[in-house]
C-alpha cells in the first residue's frame, strides 16, 4: 500500500461542504476548532499544508437530500432503507 506522507506521518484531508464566505484564515481557524471537538487537543500539533477551494467538487447536499438508488447490473437496489 502506498503511503501519502513521510514515514511516521499521516496525511489528513478535510472537506468543507458548500462555499464558505470566510477567508482562508478564518476558515482554517473554524476547521481547527472542529477538529479539536472531534479528535481532541492532539490536533493542535497537526500542520496545515494547503487550502483549495474547488467549486462544484461535490454534489449539492443541501437538505433535504434523498438517497439515490444504487444498482449493480440490475434494477434491484444494493441496499434497503432502514425503517424505524
Amino acid at each position: 500500500m502506498r503511503a501519502n506522507g513521510p514515514t511516521g506521518k499521516t496525511l489528513i484531508s478535510v472537506v468543507v461542504i458548500g462555499n464558505p464566505e470566510e477567508d482562508d484564515v478564518q476558515l482554517l481557524s473554524g476547521v481547527k476548532d472542529q477538529l479539536i471537538d472531534w479528535f481532541g487537543s492532539e490536533t493542535t500539533a497537526w500542520d496545515h499544508m494547503a487550502t483549495y477551494r474547488i467549486d462544484h467538487a461535490l454534489p449539492d447536499q443541501s437538505p433535504p437530500t434523498t438517497d439515490p438508488p444504487v444498482t449493480h447490473g440490475s434494477s434491484r437496489p444494493l441496499y434497503r432503507r432502514r425503517t424505524r
